[in-house]
């Protein structure tokens, strides 16, 4: 399974226990949440060594990549929404 859809999994998972999700715009905040109850491994960087870029409210959340080129909203970047964004 893909590291981005790992973090999804587990952040539903929170959002399931909790009633909500991390409301938080850091990465490091929502890795401090989630390892080790919802995600056994931690996962700071994405397949082409970048940080994950996560804004979460309650009521849903987008976890990006910047994507192969590294850059910030551009045509490559992978977004995954969840909940009610």
């Amino acid at each position: 399974m893909p590291t981005q859809f790992r973090l999804a999994v587990a952040l539903e998972s929170y959002r399931r226990e909790h009633g909500f999700y991390l409301e938080s715009k850091s990465e490091a905040t929502l890795i401090n949440h989630l390892n080790p109850h919802y995600l056994a491994r931690v996962i700071r960087v994405d397949p082409w060594h970048q940080p994950y870029e996560y804004e979460g409210t309650r009521d849903g959340f987008t976890l990006r990549s910047v994507g192969p080129d590294g850059k910030s909203n551009t045509a490559d970047d992978i977004f995954l929404p969840g909940g009610s964004r």
